[in-house]
């Protein structure tokens, strides 16, 4: 059975409201603290992130690349149903990596990455079959 379009929309707009509602908290405890890594952080752990956020963005869009190819080729609704989602969680974790590293590190230009990678899977799969 095939989703109702109205019903992605909605899933949609959860994931990315859950991943601007973390860089809203991150935003905030930043400026709280004035700037700069979390107290205690060791910036040095931090050196991880800039290779792993990068990482999961390329990721998240190469597998929304693959399953765009896999969903046109798919005649089952529920099948397609199922790889959009798959693809959209994808990029979600990626953008919460880069949230994670903002948090600890105050430093944004990673978080904004994985948000561009989620919107970017979601231009690569959108709602509707074309």
């Amino acid at each position: 059975m095939r989703t109702p379009v109205h019903t992605f929309a909605v899933i949609r707009l959860a994931l990315l409201s859950g991943v601007l509602l973390l860089g809203a908290v991150c935003w905030v405890l930043t400026n709280q603290r004035g700037g700069g890594p979390q107290p205690g952080t060791d910036p040095a752990s931090l050196s991880v992130f800039r290779v792993l956020v990068p990482a999961l963005c390329l990721g998240a869009l190469a597998v929304a690349a693959v399953l765009r190819g896999r969903v046109a080729r798919t005649r089952d609704a529920a099948r397609r149903d199922s790889m959009r989602l798959i693809a959209w969680s994808v990029g979600e974790g990626s953008a919460l990596a880069g949230g994670v590293h903002y948090l600890l590190s105050g430093d944004p230009k990673l978080y904004v990455l994985g948000v561009m990678a989620l919107l970017g899977t979601f231009i690569i799969l959108p709602l509707r079959d074309a």
